[in-house]
């Protein structure tokens, strides 16, 4: 994901949020939003019935 300042204008605009989903193994992408100033709210669980 290219960042074009979108997240920064909506920010100057009011928003407080942005959701962005991103598997908690994909450290490359999680170190990359966390570089852009997101941090980590909650995580996820995938459950599957075996």
């Amino acid at each position: 994901m290219a960042d074009d300042g979108g997240d920064r204008r909506r920010a100057q605009r009011g928003a407080g949020l942005v959701y962005l989903q991103v598997e908690t193994d994909n450290l490359p992408a999680v170190r990359l939003y966390e570089d852009l100033g997101l941090r980590r709210h909650h995580h996820y669980a995938y459950l599957r019935l075996i």
